[in-house]
């Protein structure tokens, strides 16, 4: 149930409507990005939301109970502020967003309070960045608590969990040659084959500055490390552009005690009986 103030439920009644759709983002790097529907820059508690006229969204699908409530936003993110490489490089990706009503005749009369969750895919279409974004009761449907399992349950390596510092296992490289923005390889490199296996490739300068992505393969060829992505880079990768290659972990034990060195933060129970161990049957 929204709660609507006073002021604008007197200025709803009456027969002339001033009302501005106003959009807030805040990505996770905490850059925070307003717009609003007027024709006029808007400012609501000392954030300034600037005229964007082309924002559009769908019809809002609110659902009883826990379910999850989305929507979709076109020409959401078609500021200035914002440019092609952040929506390609997936910044906005898991951005807050908050969507309200206010009189922008009247900002002090309050707000009326739309919708507030996370931004999900960003996609282009028809020329048109189309955001889909996601209700805070989704959370209400992701699942909570652990299983036991073989392999290591951290959600990352050198987590608060992991405990790994992980200095050592990051190195500076430089690109050698590309095959394409999926497979490259990175000169002066000694790492035996599969080092770099599930880790990450940062890139620190370039197109690509500042966005990662897992490693698929690694291969060590004449002192120098190939390697194949989980995905692409969205943005074009050259010779010479750097980065920072993480060691990779496969969450196994051995690989924890052998490469890292790290058991007794290991957060799994590979020596548990699995299913088929439990309802094997007896000797007769």
């Amino acid at each position: 149930m929204r709660t609507v103030p006073a002021g604008l439920t007197t200025h709803i009644a009456g027969e002339e409507l001033t009302l501005a759709q106003c959009v807030k983002v805040t990505r996770r790097d905490a850059e925070v990005f307003a717009f609003s529907t007027c024709n006029e820059d808007l400012v609501v508690d000392g954030v300034t939301y600037l005229a964007v006229n082309s924002v559009s969204a769908t019809a809002q699908n609110d659902s009883i109970g826990s379910g999850v409530d989305n929507l979709q936003f076109i020409g959401l993110l078609c500021a200035e502020t914002v440019t092609e490489e952040d929506l390609l490089s997936g910044r906005f990706d898991g951005a807050e967003i908050e969507i309200f009503l206010v009189n922008w005749l009247n900002i002090a009369a309050g707000q009326i309070v739309l919708f507030a969750g996370w931004i999900g895919n960003v996609q282009l279409e028809d020329g048109q960045f189309v955001a889909e974004v996601r209700s805070k009761s989704q959370r209400l449907s992701q699942h909570v608590g652990q299983l036991t399992s073989a392999l290591c349950r951290v959600s990352k390596l050198g987590d608060a969990r992991c405990k790994k510092v992980l200095t050592s296992f990051r190195f500076s490289r430089t690109v050698y040659s590309v095959t394409s923005n999926r497979e490259m390889t990175f000169d002066a490199d000694a790492a035996v084959t599969g080092y770099y296996d599930c880790g990450l490739v940062t890139f620190t300068t370039g197109l690509n500055i500042g966005i990662s992505k897992e490693v698929k393969l690694h291969t060590l060829t004449t002192g120098r490390a190939v390697i194949e992505l989980q995905e692409s880079f969205p943005l074009d990768v050259a010779v010479g552009d750097e980065a920072t290659l993480e060691a990779g972990c496969d969450r196994r034990l051995i690989t924890c005690y052998t490469k890292f060195n790290n058991v007794v933060n290991y957060r799994g129970e590979p020596h548990v009986p699995g299913t088929d161990k439990m309802l094997e049957r007896g000797r007769e």
